[in-house]
């Protein structure tokens, strides 16, 4: 069974399909772009001061439409990097506006110490849609707050953390909101995330699969 993976910075070409890229926005403004498989692009907060921004929301705008774009992202805001919460919010507000525009299902969510103003820029906006909070670290008490919102909670590296908020929220989480990732480790696989949570859901694999299965339908809006 080829387990799914809706998080990867790496891709893997005897799993492809099963697996959502996230494309590098810079790689693809340099190199071109020629999708292979299911996707995701967006501006990443932590490339924003290598991008030309205008040409980058253009680039996204083109391709966040094609057929086999599952979400726009990843997007967000970091608040443990250099670059300028203000830049950061500016280019986040631009693109939960492109997902409106174009009805874009999901948006994957890259935040670091910034959920409360995630849900600003998504309150203001208005944006309807899922938010996928990737590698998702967030302590019990937000995944409350953020469960009032169509989220859903990404988990891969932290589950291997027990110390981490996100080894300590899993169980938190309600099985129809859990989603599973490997996003950009090298030295685990997507087998030994299902492995874990399989094992702190108590769930078998099989069904575990099943279920993230099901959830990434719902929140991407489209079959998998």
């Amino acid at each position: 069974m080829k387990l799914l993976d809706i998080h990867t910075h790496l891709g893997n070409p005897e799993n492809r399909e099963n697996q959502i890229v996230s494309v590098d926005i810079r790689e693809v403004l340099e190199e071109g772009f020629q999708p292979q498989g299911p996707f995701s692009i967006g501006v990443h907060p932590w490339y924003i001061d290598e991008l030309v921004i205008d040409e980058a929301i253009e680039f996204v705008n083109e391709y966040v439409v094609h057929e086999k774009c599952m979400a726009l992202g990843e997007a967000g805001l970091d608040r443990s990097i250099k670059t300028s919460f203000n830049d950061q919010l500016e280019v986040f507000e631009k693109q939960i506006q492109m997902a409106i525009d174009h009805n874009i299902h999901a948006v994957i969510i890259h935040c670091v110490r910034a959920f409360p103003d995630i849900l600003n820029v998504i309150k203001k906006k208005n944006y309807k849609g899922s938010l996928i909070f990737h590698d998702y670290n967030g302590k019990p008490e937000m995944s409350a707050q953020l469960l009032r919102y169509n989220s859903f909670f990404s988990y891969g590296e932290k589950l291997f953390n027990k110390n981490s908020g996100g080894f300590k929220s899993l169980s938190h989480i309600p099985n129809h909101r859990i989603l599973l990732e490997s996003d950009d480790m090298n030295h685990k696989s997507i087998e030994d995330v299902y492995d874990k949570a399989a094992d702190l859901l108590k769930l078998k694999v099989d069904n575990l699969h099943q279920i993230v299965l099901e959830n990434a339908e719902n929140a991407f809006g489209k079959p998998l």
